[in-house]
């Protein structure tokens, strides 16, 4: 699986930097790997792979399975603002 190094890592450590914990989910454990601009990016590890999880283990989902279909889901409305670093 790859994946735009920035849209995984951007949001990631904003939301790291607010004090959340981040879980990277996958299909499969091990590492995604990243494409970074016009080449392979860095790998990063999967920390669970998606059998592995409840929604109701966390406050938000972040999906970036496609470029075109980047969704950010909160499923707590005070969680809302965090991406946007407000």
């Amino acid at each position: 699986m790859a994946f735009e190094q920035s849209e995984l890592e951007v949001p990631r450590d904003r939301l790291k930097k607010a004090g959340a914990t981040v879980d990277v989910v996958s299909l499969a454990t091990g590492e995604i790997k990243g494409w970074d601009k016009k080449d392979w990016g860095r790998p990063v590890k999967v920390d669970k792979t998606l059998d592995q999880t409840s929604p109701a283990d966390y406050d938000a989902r972040f999906s970036n399975s496609d470029s075109s279909q980047k969704c950010y889901w909160p499923l707590r409305p005070d969680r809302r603002n965090v991406l946007a670093g407000t």
